[in-house]
């Protein structure tokens, strides 16, 4: 798979284009996936099995950037 650059990752950035609200709902999903995936890879080198009230959370920067972050409760259940 390849591997983008953090700043894609991390940001929704949309331009004026016809396909603006697709792509940008694409890309939105990608970034909700890999602020989870992220959150899970960082549980697992805690050594926890659980991760609970995950919080997932957006903010618009200016009128063309949304940054999304993911985050909860890494747990050890037994």
């Amino acid at each position: 798979a390849r591997r983008r650059g953090k700043k894609r990752e991390d940001f929704c950035q949309y331009g004026h284009q016809c396909s603006l609200l697709r792509s940008c709902q694409v890309r939105y999903g990608w970034i909700l996936y890999s602020s989870i995936k992220e959150m899970t890879e960082q549980a697992m080198r805690l050594d926890v099995n659980a991760i609970i009230g995950v919080d997932l959370d957006y903010e618009t920067i200016g009128d063309s950037m949304l940054m999304v972050s993911a985050n909860g409760t890494g747990v050890v259940l037994e």
